[in-house]
């Protein structure tokens, strides 16, 4: 936690809740809590992933897309 004293004497607290907050407001972006990993892997988890591999490839060489950083968060 940062603290700043005012002129006053008053303290300014910037904690985790204030600064939630704070972003929410000012710059639209919220906070989201992981999911939890599913438990079983499905029978077919191999055709799943070839299926979303060529779906995600499709995809970026249709709209051209060559730079690493698109890529975070393809799931």
């Amino acid at each position: 936690m940062t603290e700043a004293v005012a002129k006053d004497g008053s303290c300014f607290q910037c904690t985790e809740p204030w600064v939630k907050k704070f972003i929410a407001a000012n710059l639209n972006w919220l906070f989201h809590c992981a999911t939890h990993a599913a438990q079983k892997t499905p029978s077919n988890a191999d055709q799943l992933c070839l299926d979303q591999f060529l779906c995600l490839t499709l995809t970026i060489w249709n709209c051209a897309i060559f730079h690493a950083c698109f890529y975070v968060n393809i799931n």
